[in-house]
C-alpha cells in the first residue's frame, strides 16, 4: 500500500452508493474517504477523494473505464506527492473476496490488500 504522504488512502472500502456517476462508489471504513468513478477526470478515472463528487480533493487516481476499480491495471495508480503526481506501483485495488480478511460479503474493495 501507499507509504508516506497520502498513506491514509489505505483502507477497506465498502459499497457506498450503487449508482454514482453510473458506477458503484465506495467509502473507507476507517478513513472515510471515497473511491468513485469520475468520467471527466483525466479522461475517465477511478479516484480516491475526501468528498464524494469533489475532484479538487483527489489524492489518487487510476485511469480506465472499468466496471470496478479492482479491474484497473495494477501499478497504474497515480498519487499526489507534493509537488506533483507520481505513479505508485504499491497501490492496488483488490476485490475483498480475493483477500484473506474475514470478508462479510463480496461488495468491499480493498486498497492495500
Amino acid at each position: 500500500g501507499r507509504t508516506n504522504l497520502n498513506s491514509a488512502i489505505n483502507d477497506l472500502y465498502d459499497v457506498h452508493i450503487n449508482a454514482f456517476n453510473g458506477k458503484t462508489s465506495y467509502k473507507g471504513q476507517a478513513n472515510g474517504k471515497f473511491i468513485e468513478w469520475e468520467p471527466s477526470y483525466q479522461g475517465g478515472s477511478w479516484v480516491i477523494t475526501d468528498i464524494l463528487g469533489e475532484t479538487r480533493r483527489v489524492q489518487a487516481y487510476v485511469t480506465g473505464d472499468t466496471a470496478t476499480p479492482d479491474l484497473s491495471a495494477a501499478g497504474q495508480w497515480w498519487v499526489w506527492d507534493i509537488p506533483t503526481w507520481i505513479n505508485d506501483a504499491a497501490i492496488t485495488a483488490t476485490a475483498a473476496t480475493a483477500c484473506d480478511n474475514r470478508v462479510r460479503d463480496g461488495d468491499e474493495v480493498l486498497v492495500d490488500c
